[in-house]
């Protein structure tokens, strides 16, 4: 499906001098987009009559049918043109092409404003030479030849949780795009992986499957002996999440950083009733990097052991420049470090944005070793550090046999060397900076910080495919998969059916399914999004 936002008609004083069928090009009527031009007359927009292929067999009477096939339509604009004067004629036609420079253009039409096309100018005929006022023609060509409700339907599990059902209002078979979320781990739940999930699976009436993962993925080889304790465990997205007890628990400014630790921190507004903890104020150096740093230290679990050999950090920055005014001018580091008792640099993980730009740099260190450096988005509209409220939660892993990572969308893995022995960790410690006197980022926090000390070092605990947070779609008209709205097609089961898995006119249902262990109450919410299609 193409990715067009959904749009709605203008209405009130603005448009009412607009003709019956004036061009609403990607979300701009033409009229209103360039002084002295009108619609006059569109063709092509009728009901598309079928090709339809027939051969003989013999001497049957008749003949049979081979195939029905809609071909591409072409919707011609007849429009009309005037100016005042040499010049704005010559400016407004120059305009004129430039808003047809466009691939695959949404066109919605004044008269049935609900639904539109995609098309790609073709043509743009000659008009008459030495006049201001000129009719012409300007030809589409729609590839794919339906129109589309501008609405997108989004139709989530009915009463049973496990079935959708969808009054389908389309003309013709429509394609959806399938959609799983996966559960958010509660706080004070033990983050013991019960967000996590092996597969998901959609049916419809027609025995079509679309399956995404492993149905045979278990999901721990577990020993009711072992147990999993939460160390730490702070949520920062309230107003009074940093309070004197909260802040307590922390050292403020003196952790090993290599910067200038003279700020102050406080709960920030996200967005709505959502808040962050970051800097309120990062002091103020004109010469080098400085802002505000937390540290504290790793308790004791209940049997009073402060040795860490295996643990999860589960922590969710945000890390963003907006969309404010001047937001690509503004740069910042968000940085974890996790400490050694001798205050040595365990492991660093930097998000550092120093040039101009919606792109920052993810930094990853064991030690001195720099292991993954990559460079990511930090636009308004990220999935990974964004303001949304819903970013996903990013880990660092240690084990016996090294660390693992996943980032923003990235994993990574780090071997220990026998030859080279890494010192336990025993505190964390959060920084949020400015560089410089430069504008600081409009966002750079933390929402939450949990710290899960594994119990017994023979426990085998299996990461599954599907992790807390993540976000999975299907569109089955392409057979594209993502996750966290990056292309995922290893993800893909090699029998789906994607070419009979649509929707048709009346009620469709579609079911659901995932894998049986996931805990009640932490199902994956799945649901289908649709447009409706029409002749």
């Amino acid at each position: 499906m193409y990715n067009f936002r959904d749009v709605t008609a203008a209405s009130g004083p603005g448009d009412a001098f607009l003709p019956p069928e004036a061009l609403k090009l990607n979300g701009g009527y033409l009229e209103m987009l360039i002084d002295g031009y009108r619609t006059l007359q569109v063709s092509g927009r009728e009901a598309l009559a079928p090709e339809v292929a027939t051969y003989e067999t013999g001497l049957r009477d008749g003949v049979k049918l081979k195939y029905k096939r809609y071909p591409a339509r072409t919707i011609t604009v007849k429009y009309q043109l005037i100016a005042p004067t040499d010049a704005a004629f010559r400016q407004a036609y120059n305009a004129l092409g430039a808003l047809l420079d466009v691939t695959d253009a949404q066109l919605i039409f004044k008269d049935e404003p609900d639904k539109y096309f995609i098309g790609t100018p073709s043509g743009l005929g000659a008009v008459e030479p030495g006049t201001n006022a000129v009719t012409g023609e300007i030809e589409f060509l729609c590839a794919d030849p339906f129109k589309y409700s501008t609405k997108e339907f989004d139709i989530g599990a009915d009463g049973t949780g496990n079935t959708a059902t969808i009054d389908y209002a389309g003309t013709y078979k429509a394609y959806p795009i399938l959609e799983a979320t996966f559960a958010e781990e509660s706080e004070p739940e033990t983050l013991t992986g019960k967000g996590e999930c092996g597969y998901v699976a959609f049916f419809n009436e027609n025995k079509s499957i679309i399956q995404l993962g492993n149905p045979d993925e278990s999901d721990v080889i577990d020993d009711p002996s072992l147990k999993d304790q939460t160390l730490i465990n702070q949520k920062f997205k309230t107003s009074t999440a940093w309070a004197t007890a909260a802040k307590n628990l922390w050292t403020l400014n003196s952790a090993p950083f290599d910067y200038q630790q003279i700020g102050t921190l406080g709960m920030k507004q996200l967005s709505g009733s959502s808040y962050y903890l970051g800097a309120t104020s990062y002091g103020t150096l004109e010469t080098a990097e400085h802002g505000a740093s937390m540290m504290r230290e790793i308790p004791a679990d209940a049997s009073g052991s402060t040795s860490t050999p295996r643990f999860d950090l589960y922590f969710t920055p945000v890390f963003s420049i907006g969309s404010g005014q001047g937001a690509l001018q503004t740069y910042g580091e968000f940085a974890l470090i996790l400490i050694s008792a001798d205050d040595e640099k365990v492991v660093r993980v930097r998000l550092v944005k120093n040039t101009a730009g919606r792109t920052a740099t993810l930094m990853l260190y064991v030690g001195d070793r720099l292991i993954r450096e990559t460079e990511i988005d930090i636009g308004a509209g990220n999935r990974n550090f964004g303001a949304g409220a819903a970013n996903p939660v990013c880990r660092v892993s240690r084990s016996l046999a090294g660390f693992y990572f996943v980032i923003g969308g990235f994993t990574q893995a780090y071997h220990f060397a026998k030859s080279s022995p890494v010192p336990a960790v025993t505190k964390i410690a959060f920084l949020f900076s400015q560089y410089k006197s430069r504008s600081p980022l409009a966002y750079n926090g933390l929402l939450d910080c949990r710290l899960v000390k594994n119990a017994c070092d023979t426990r085998i605990d299996i990461p599954n495919v599907f992790q807390p947070n993540d976000v999975v779609t299907a569109n089955c008209r392409t057979g594209e998969i993502t996750r966290n709205g990056m292309p995922a097609p290893e993800l893909g089961a090699l029998g789906n059916d994607w070419e009979n898995f649509y929707l048709t006119p009346g009620q469709n249902q579609i079911g659901f399914s995932y894998s049986d262990w996931v805990p009640a109450g932490y199902a994956p919410k799945m649901g289908v999004k649709y447009r409706e299609v029409y002749l």
